[in-house]
């Protein structure tokens, strides 16, 4: 399975996400920025600072049980509805 090699987060809380198989996934955050667990993530300082690790996405914040972010099997079955 590939890995994430970059993401780039845009004003409209979308994220680019470019994938080592050369693939790239737009996920779009609209709606999750108005949920409870990403509400902190409403300031576009703290959505730009996004870090992404071999096959996840997160910002700091969270709790070790509960980190804020995705994996990308996450995201993955997130899009496959839209």
């Amino acid at each position: 399975m590939s890995r994430i090699i970059n993401v780039i987060p845009h004003d409209d809380y979308t994220l680019t996400i470019a994938l080592s198989n050369g693939d790239k996934i737009i996920l779009d955050m609209r709606k999750k920025v108005d949920t409870i667990f990403f509400q902190s993530l409403k300031s576009p300082e703290k959505f730009r600072n996004v870090h992404f690790e071999d096959k996840r996405i997160f910002w700091d914040g969270g709790t070790p049980n509960l980190p804020l972010g995705f994996t990308l099997d996450n995201i993955l079955f997130d899009i496959r509805d839209e």
